[in-house]
C-alpha cells in the first residue's frame, strides 16, 4: 500500500471513551503500517492536552488541540488542509463532522470518512442532511446494524462500508493478565463468582437494569458479586440508591472510572452488557471477548453480530430482567460450558476484529478514495484544458 498522509479529526477531548480509544488505536496502527498521520481532537489550543492523550504522543501520534466551537478555528484548520495536505481526512463523531465539512468547503477537495459508531437516528436535519452529503465520500459503520440504520435514514448503501471496530491485543490478553489483584481488592474469594458490566452510567447502557438482574440472580446463587466500573454522576446516585433498596450493597460493587479493564475482565467470570438502544457494537462486550469471557447482552444493535446464543454467550430482549437473569444463572451454573462460550468469543474477535484486520480494511477505503480523487482532479484539469 502506497504511503498516505492521514488526518484524524475526533470530536473528543480525551481518550476516556471506547470512540477515542477506536480512534486512537487505528491512527497508531496506520502509523505504525508506515503512513503519515496526524490527530486533531476538541481542546483548546490554550491549554495543554489531557493526560490520558500521553500514552499515544509517547507512541509517535502527533496531536494538536482545535477548539471546533470557535470559527476563528475553522480558519487555522483550513490552513493546517492546505499546508499538510492530507490524502484522507477522518472524522470522529458529530462536531468532527460539522466542523470538517464547515472548514473544508473551500480549497483543495480532500476525501472525507466520516465514522458511525451507533444505530440512533441522525440526532439533527443538520446531521442528516450531511451525512447524505456527497462531500461526506464515505461513511464507515462499526456494524452491520449501523449500516442498515443510515440506508433506513436515506444514505445511500454503497456510501457505507462496515469496518468492525477493533481491541488493543496487548492489554487485553488473558494469557498476560491476572484477575487476583481485583479479587483481593475486592475481597472476593476465591470461590466466589463475579458478574461485572463496564461503561459509562449512563441512560443507555440502563445500569439498573445490570442491578435488578443481580438481585434475582443472587436469590439462587448468594456467593456472587456483581461490579459495575464506569462513571456517571447522577447516574451512579440513582444506582447506588436501587442498590441499597435490593439489599445488594455488599455484593454490588460501583468502582468508578478504571484504567484497569483487562483485570477486571480477567477477575470476572462472565461479562453482561443492558444497554437498552443505540449502540453500534459495544466495545466492552469485544473487550471482555478477547479475554475469553462468556457474553450476556440485550439484542440490540449490533450486538448479535458478536454475542450468538449458545456459541459466544447468551442474549435477551433490552429491559428483561428476567430474560438476563436466566442466561447469567445458566452461566454460572455450568462452568465448563460457560468456558467453552468464553473461548469461542475469543477466537471471534482475534478472527474478525483485530487491529490488523480493521487497519487493513481501512486502508483499502483511504485508497479508494484517493485513486477517486485523483481521477476527479485530472477530468477537471483536462476540461479546464478544453475551455
Amino acid at each position: 500500500m502506497p504511503r498516505m498522509r492521514i488526518l484524524h479529526v475526533l470530536t473528543h477531548p480525551a481518550v476516556d471513551r471506547g470512540g477515542a480509544m477506536q480512534a486512537m488505536l487505528l491512527a497508531r496502527g496506520l502509523r505504525q503500517r508506515g503512513h503519515d498521520v496526524l490527530v486533531v481532537c476538541n481542546s483548546s489550543p490554550d491549554r495543554p492536552l489531557d493526560a490520558s492523550f500521553e500514552r499515544w504522543t509517547e507512541a509517535g501520534l502527533d496531536v494538536r488541540p482545535f477548539r471546533m466551537t470557535r470559527l476563528a478555528e475553522l480558519v487555522r484548520f483550513r490552513r493546517l488542509v492546505a499546508s499538510w495536505r492530507p490524502d484522507v481526512i477522518h472524522g470522529h463523531r458529530n462536531t468532527a463532522l460539522g466542523f470538517v465539512y464547515a472548514a473544508t468547503r473551500l480549497g483543495r477537495p480532500v476525501p472525507f470518512v466520516f465514522q458511525r459508531g451507533t444505530t440512533r437516528p441522525p440526532q439533527s436535519r443538520l446531521v442528516a442532511r450531511l451525512l447524505r452529503s456527497p462531500r461526506v465520500h464515505r461513511i464507515v459503520g462499526v456494524a452491520r446494524a449501523v449500516k442498515d440504520s443510515l440506508v433506513r435514514h436515506g444514505v445511500p448503501a454503497a456510501k457505507v462500508e462496515v469496518v468492525y471496530g477493533s481491541y488493543d491485543e496487548a492489554r487485553f490478553d488473558p494469557d498476560r493478565t491476572s484477575g487476583d489483584s481485583v479479587r483481593a481488592e475486592l475481597s472476593i474469594p476465591e470461590t466466589g463468582r463475579m458478574v461485572i458490566q463496564v461503561g459509562k452510567l449512563n441512560k443507555r447502557k440502563t445500569p439498573e437494569d445490570f442491578v435488578r438482574m443481580a438481585a434475582k440472580v443472587r436469590e439462587t446463587h448468594p456467593e456472587t458479586w456483581f461490579v459495575l466500573a464506569g462513571g456517571g454522576g447522577l447516574r451512579a446516585a440513582q444506582v447506588e440508591q436501587l442498590r441499597e433498596e435490593l439489599g445488594l450493597t455488599e455484593h454490588l460493587l460501583l468502582l468508578g472510572f478504571r484504567d484497569d479493564v483487562p483485570e477486571l475482565y480477567a477477575a470476572a467470570d462472565v461479562v453482561v452488557n443492558c444497554s437498552k438502544h443505540d449502540e453500534g457494537l459495544t466495545g466492552a462486550l469485544r473487550e471482555g471477548a478477547a479475554m475469553g469471557k462468556p457474553l450476556v447482552a440485550t439484542r440490540i444493535s449490533g450486538n448479535p453480530e458478536l454475542v450468538e446464543d449458545g456459541v459466544t454467550g447468551w442474549l435477551a430482549p433490552p429491559r428483561d430482567i428476567d430474560g438476563l437473569a436466566a442466561a447469567v444463572t445458566r452461566l454460572l451454573d455450568d462452568p465448563e460450558d460457560a468456558r467453552r462460550l468464553g473461548a469461542a468469543a475469543r477466537a471471534f474477535v482475534r478472527r474478525e476484529m483485530t487491529e490488523e484486520r480493521r487497519v487493513s480494511r481501512m486502508e483499502e477505503i483511504y485508497g479508494e478514495l484517493r485513486g477517486e480523487s485523483n481521477e476527479s482532479n485530472e477530468s477537471r484539469g483536462e476540461q479546464g484544458r478544453g475551455r
